[in-house]
């Protein structure tokens, strides 16, 4: 699984493979979207129980473009998961963000699902383009890839925490691609999310 961040045109740091999470001590302050689970492990979005329940399902963000293949999903886990509706928020709440998903592993990779491509713009705007391949498992790589969306809104530096033990961030091939514990535990926690939604049969 290949994630993609561009702070220019020209330099791309990439985060690749499905790694075991791995304790992290965040460098940013806690978002009110998410929780802790554990001291000094990396934080990630879950399902907080005693959080009243939604009374409706939340649009898809005006600043969110999907492909039409992917609307229904997308929608469905909204309406399944707590932990991908905060993801969804906090998307929304950043309105120089725009982010787009549609078709496509990562170019010349084999074998990665998912990529994204994050560009910091001169006008302070950042557009992350998601690329999502065919048969994957979407309910897992969407939030895997919006949670490395999350975290470059919370300016977190995967380079100097990768090269730094213990963080939950490593980074492979020379530094150039990065995977981190954060990611996959959010990808993870909203597909287990899903699934409970759908046995209940309300997703």
């Amino acid at each position: 699984m290949l994630r993609v961040f561009c702070r220019t045109a020209a330099l791309c740091l990439a985060a690749v493979g499905i790694a075991s999470p791995a304790s992290a001590q965040p460098r940013h302050a806690r978002s009110p979207a998410a929780a802790w689970t554990g001291a000094n492990v990396v934080r990630v979005y879950v399902e907080d129980e005693t959080a009243p329940p939604e009374l409706a399902v939340p649009p898809i963000p005006s600043n969110l473009a999907l492909v039409p293949e992917y609307r229904d999903r997308v929608i469905s886990m909204l309406g399944a998961s707590p932990t991908f509706r905060r993801q969804c928020a906090r998307i929304a709440n950043a309105r120089h963000l725009s982010v787009s998903v549609a078709f496509g592993g990562s170019p010349g990779i084999t074998g990665d699902p998912a990529s994204t491509r994050i560009v910091f713009k001169p006008d302070g705007t950042i557009q992350a383009d998601v690329r999502i391949a065919p048969l994957a498992d979407l309910d897992e790589l969407v939030a895997h890839e919006f949670e490395h969306i999350l975290e470059q809104l919370d300016g977190v530096d995967l380079a100097a925490m990768a090269r730094r033990a213990d963080t939950g961030v490593r980074a492979i091939e020379g530094g150039e691609r990065f995977e981190t514990a954060r990611a996959i535990a959010a990808g993870r926690q909203v597909a287990q999310e899903v699934r409970r939604a759908r046995r209940r049969g309300g997703a």
